[in-house]
C-alpha cells in the first residue's frame, strides 16, 4: 500500500510538471523537457514539490544519476531560453584584437 501511494504522489507531481511545461510558448521545449525527464523526476524527485524551479534544482543536484537524454533536453531548453531573450538590437559579442589592448 505504501508503495502505491508514494508512485501515485510521484505520478501527479509528475503530472503538474507536465501541466507547468505544456504552459510554455510553442518551441520553448517543455514537451521535449518532459518526456525526457519524466523517469528521472519520478525516480529521483519525487518527493519534491513543483513550482519554484524546486525540481529543477533537485535534477541539478542529481546531475550525476539523470539520463542522459533528460541532460540534453535540458541544456537544449536553456540555450533556447538564452536565445529568446537575447535582444534582437543589441550588438553581437566581440573580442578585442590581438595587441590592441594595455599590457
Amino acid at each position: 500500500m505504501k508503495v502505491w501511494i508514494t508512485t501515485a504522489a510521484a505520478l501527479t507531481i509528475a503530472g503538474l510538471v507536465c501541466g507547468a511545461s505544456e504552459a510554455q510558448p510553442a518551441g520553448g521545449g517543455g514537451g521535449v523537457v518532459r518526456k525526457a525527464c519524466h523517469d528521472d523526476i519520478l525516480q529521483l524527485c519525487a518527493n519534491v514539490e513543483p513550482g519554484g524551479g524546486r525540481l529543477i534544482q533537485c535534477l541539478r543536484e542529481h546531475q550525476d544519476r539523470v539520463s542522459e537524454s533528460c541532460k540534453s533536453a535540458l541544456s537544449d531548453a536553456k540555450a533556447s531560453r538564452r536565445d529568446q531573450h537575447a535582444s534582437p538590437d543589441a550588438p553581437p559579442p566581440t573580442t578585442p584584437e590581438p595587441g590592441s589592448g594595455p599590457g
